[in-house]
């Protein structure tokens, strides 16, 4: 897997990690865990109300090497609560523990390009976090672009929830309101990782080991 060539946040370092689509067949973990660096993966388990088809023989096989957590691509055609009790029933029957990484709703416009107004996300939004609070007792991660944060509002009362920013080809992501930094950063796509079959998204962890363990542990209620 290629190193993150981009800058470290002041005073920082970063661990290294991917994230992979529902589209994704199989993830071969030790070849993975051979050929890369990677500390932690985010699977997609899925977007509206499609679950991935193999995401519970992924996410079955994962190694404790590499940390994992799942994401749902929320839509916004489809009630919030909906996405989120469809994606809360895949990860009870997958098993979702307390050591692995935190939930994470993924916010961007639809495949298709279609977007909801921003009072509609809102709701959305707001709906999903309380089903996924309800369902699986965790905190989520959100996910989202810089455009797309900014469409949205720049809502602050999401502060609270660790940011996952997408932002390709520069030496540091933007950083929407009213975040002041990020957890994880997307910074490059399609890239080849041996043992999976698809390409894959790469992702850096802003912080020490002890900061990434403690994510986990802060995303329990």
């Amino acid at each position: 897997m290629t190193i993150c060539k981009y800058s470290i946040p002041r005073g920082g370092s970063l661990l290294h990690g991917f994230d992979v689509s529902i589209f994704v067949n199989r993830i071969d973990w030790p070849t993975v865990a051979a050929s890369t660096d990677a500390r932690f993966a985010f699977l997609e388990c899925a977007r509206g109300t499609e679950v991935g088809p193999q995401f519970s023989s992924i996410w079955d096989t994962r190694i404790a090497s590499i940390k994992c957590g799942p994401y749902q691509r929320l839509f916004s055609t489809i009630s919030g609560k909906e996405q989120a009790q469809v994606f809360s029933d895949a990860m009870r029957a997958a098993g979702l523990l307390k050591t692995d990484l935190p939930p994470v709703l993924d916010l961007e416009a639809d495949p298709d390009g279609t977007r909801a107004t921003p009072g509609q996300y809102l709701i959305l939004m707001n709906e999903w976090i309380a089903t996924i609070r309800d369902q699986l007792g965790r905190q989520p991660v959100i996910y989202t672009n810089p455009s797309f944060w900014k469409y949205l509002g720049n809502p602050s009362q999401f502060e609270r929830f660790p940011l996952w920013i997408a932002h390709y080809n520069v030496e540091t992501p933007d950083i929407p309101q009213p975040w002041t930094t990020y957890a994880f950063w997307q910074y490059q796509q399609s890239a080849q990782i041996s043992g999976i079959d698809k390409p894959v998204d790469l992702d850096v962890f802003y912080g020490e080991e002890t900061d990434f363990q403690q994510l986990t542990q802060s995303s329990v209620i």
